[in-house]
């Protein structure tokens, strides 16, 4: 798979997971502004591209050896490592959505572990909360979808 592909089928993965909030980011009679949003995302994406193959370039040519980077092409270019790439895929958008009933717990657990070791007042109950409902907690904000 090449960069490009790659980057696209990011942006691709981005907009599905926006299909369901389009109902509560946008009325359903505004489908066109959805759809021009979408379009403005692949463009920007597609703009971003030369920029991050120069920064992944950099950051693969720093942790790998030549020869262990043309092991991994041999191993893609193989007819297991073409497998790999095209079910990956959809093991990754299955391993996505597991993540969002792991998440919760996950949270829960830190919470009961940290309050454990330190009391916990409110302002830490309302970190876990926002935790819980996805709230950036360095910047306060809601999520997209609520």
């Amino acid at each position: 798979m090449e960069f490009d592909d790659l980057m696209n089928q990011m942006t691709v993965n981005m907009l599905d997971q926006m299909d369901p909030l389009r109902g509560r980011v946008v009325s359903k009679q505004d489908e066109a502004f959805f759809e021009q949003l979408k379009g403005s995302m692949k463009r920007g994406m597609a703009r971003l591209v030369p920029e991050m193959m120069a920064a992944t370039t950099e950051i693969y040519a720093r942790t790998f050896t030549e020869q262990e980077l043309r092991d991994v092409i041999t191993f893609y270019s193989s007819a297991s490592g073409q497998a790999f790439l095209h079910k990956g895929k959809m093991v990754m958008a299955e391993a996505m959505t597991a993540m969002n009933t792991v998440i919760p717990k996950y949270v829960a657990y830190t919470e009961e572990d940290y309050c454990a070791q330190v009391t916990c007042g409110d302002t830490e109950r309302r970190l876990f909360d926002n935790m819980q409902k996805g709230v950036d907690i360095s910047t306060g904000r809601k999520p997209l979808a609520e």
